[in-house]
């Protein structure tokens, strides 16, 4: 037997929806929108739930992310910056890790 695991994740979503009149909450893990973000710099081989649900990923901002995941989310946004150095993104990357330390 086999399942199309995209159209049950797109269900739960849609049920959701119908039964509380509201939008799933979107750090709900398997359906929730931000569920298949990458906020790990890991392989695409170690786990990749949004390919697996047949979606693209995105890469969030976090103090998680690694100066390569922010580089391209940056690119992503804003197309390929030659502003978009490790050397800026590290200090971006600092000023994270300071609010965050800070209650900021």
């Amino acid at each position: 037997m086999t399942y199309n695991c995209s159209f049950l994740r797109k269900a739960a979503i849609r049920k959701t929806e119908i039964t509380t009149g509201s939008p799933q909450y979107n750090k709900q893990p398997i359906y929730g929108t931000r569920a298949t973000d990458f906020t790990l710099d890991l392989k695409l081989e170690d786990i990749d739930l949004a390919s697996f649900f047949g979606e693209k990923a995105s890469v969030r901002i976090t103090s998680a992310a690694s100066p390569q995941m922010i580089i391209s989310r940056l690119s992503e946004l804003f197309r390929n910056n030659t502003e978009f150095t490790l050397e800026i993104v590290s200090k971006i990357k600092e000023m994270i890790l300071e609010d965050l330390r800070g209650g900021r």
